[in-house]
């Protein structure tokens, strides 16, 4: 069983390990989410979907938004709603700014899993739902996933939507593409939520 202080005390240890290191300012947050004014507060109720991302630095209020509706669209009618998690927790513009830092993303990730296990401890969520479709394999590694199937884009079956990855526990974990990459159709976001849902026992509407 999870709790809120698992997840600040495993935190905690990160921070203490990165500032040892100089790697960078740890982000404050591993465990929010929106609330109705679309600002950010801590994801104290359990969810039913945990929206596992990039951190990309803040791309202002408006981007927020976008954000927050990109997530309330792909989890509909999910029981619990969604929170949101990163899989690097530490400060930078994007994949990029890391890169250019000469800091390995792959090790990061390993390093940042223990705060986001803590994480799926306490929401024990029924789906986890990654965004970006980079590094799976350190992905897959550090967080012990068994590949299900890949799943093509519905209209262009050669590229792919998602990939479908079971946890040591059996939870879902579906890695998709970016929602504001370029390309990405209305019928790419509508497959996705419906696998969303499917993957949650829900069903289609």
């Amino acid at each position: 069983m999870g709790s809120l202080a698992n997840i600040a005390a495993a935190r905690d240890a990160l921070v203490r390990d990165l500032l040892a290191d100089g790697v960078g300012d740890p982000i404050g947050d591993v465990n929010w989410t929106y609330d109705v004014s679309g600002c950010r507060v801590d994801a104290t109720q359990q969810a039913g979907v945990i929206v596992m991302g990039f951190n990309a630095g803040s791309g202002g209020r408006g981007s927020e938004m976008r954000w927050k509706g990109e997530c309330e669209r792909l989890t509909a009618d999910i029981e619990g709603g969604y929170m949101l998690a990163e899989l690097i927790l530490i400060s930078s513009h994007d994949i990029g700014d890391l890169r250019q830092r000469q800091l390995d993303v792959g090790r990061l990730i390993a390093r940042c899993a223990a705060v986001n296990m803590a994480v799926i401890a306490y929401h024990r969520p029924r789906v986890i739902l990654q965004t970006g479709l980079g590094y799976l394999d350190a992905i897959s590694a550090a967080y012990g996933l068994k590949r299900v199937v890949e799943v093509p884009r519905p209209d262009h079956p050669r590229d792919r939507l998602l990939r479908h990855h079971l946890m040591s526990d059996g939870t879902p974990w579906l890695s998709i593409k970016h929602p504001s990459s370029f390309g990405f159709s209305r019928l790419d976001l509508e497959a996705i939520r419906s696998y969303v849902r499917n993957a949650c026992g829900v069903g289609l509407l």
